[in-house]
């Protein structure tokens, strides 16, 4: 787990370098629970039945020996809650992984799968039960340990709006 939380934070470090340290991501970071265990799971964006943007497993993700894949924007937080830099209250989970995803693109030689496809992996299309968001760039996703204080303590609502 500590080897998991050294790469997040050499991820993170990176990322931060190549937008510009302190730069913010708007709308910055969210905060949500969802109605399962979706944290391993690829996701889309959709607007109704219409695919709004998908993302590519191999451009979104790092993969570690064991075969282990780590999504980085993506971390697991106290009370069943995950903090995400890159969540909307559009998201669709799929029911296949980022590393199955990555596979199909690998198998196929393509950096996206077609809509087709994904539409058939298509598991929750309102995945949130609770969902926290535009924090006005206060707190980034590097600030992962004090929004964990956050939500320990109960006090999203100081930095985060409750969307849902």
């Amino acid at each position: 787990m500590k080897k998991y939380v050294y790469l997040f934070l050499l991820t993170i470090s990176v990322v931060s370098f190549s937008c510009g340290w302190g730069e913010c991501w708007s709308p910055g970071p969210a905060v949500y629970k969802t109605r399962g265990d979706y944290f391993d799971l690829a996701r889309m964006w959709m607007d109704g039945n219409k695919i709004v943007a998908h993302f590519s497993a191999t451009e979104k993700m790092v993969i570690l020996e064991n075969d282990t894949v780590f999504y980085p924007p993506r971390m697991r937080m106290s009370n069943g809650y995950v903090l995400d830099a890159g969540a909307a209250l559009n998201d669709v989970y799929l029911s296949i992984t980022w590393k199955e995803m990555y596979e199909m693109e690998q198998k196929y030689n393509t950096r996206s799968l077609p809509e087709d496809t994904l539409r058939k992996y298509i598991l929750d299309k309102n995945p949130y039960i609770e969902y926290w968001g535009e924090n006005k760039c206060e707190l980034q996703i590097e600030d992962y340990a004090r929004i964990n204080e956050l939500i320990e303590d109960g006090e999203l609502h100081k930095y985060f709006k409750r969307i849902k």
